[in-house]
């Protein structure tokens, strides 16, 4: 099994073995978590700023405070060769996409 995250991804790579037919794949799960929209009242959250609202004014955050459950997106998929490890891209200030990349057991990489 291998296993990377990046921001808020996380991708596992793992053997499955498919107990009908005694055969194994390998698959990998990319899992995204967002948060969920928490403003749908752009008038309110006006109004809140405008009266100095503390969750919209204070200077320090806590995830422990939100209410709010992510949203989460996970997509699985069957590769047909093993993977061997996983790496995410990144540029020097986060601007351009992330791209996964895959180092296979026969060290190919996609």
């Amino acid at each position: 099994m291998t296993a990377v995250f990046s921001e808020n991804v996380l991708a596992v790579s793992f053997q499955r073995r498919n107990v009908a037919t005694g055969l194994s794949q390998q698959e990998l799960t990319v899992t995204e978590f967002f948060k969920q929209k928490f403003e749908d009242d752009t008038v309110k959250l006006l109004k809140d700023y405008w009266k100095g609202a503390a969750r919209i004014v204070s200077d320090s955050y806590s995830s422990f405070e939100d209410d709010n459950i992510p949203e989460v997106v996970s997509e699985s998929y069957i590769m047909p060769f093993g993977v061997k490890a996983m790496a995410f891209t990144e540029t020097v200030n986060h601007i351009s996409g992330q791209n996964l990349m895959l180092v296979s057991t026969n060290n190919q990489v996609y």
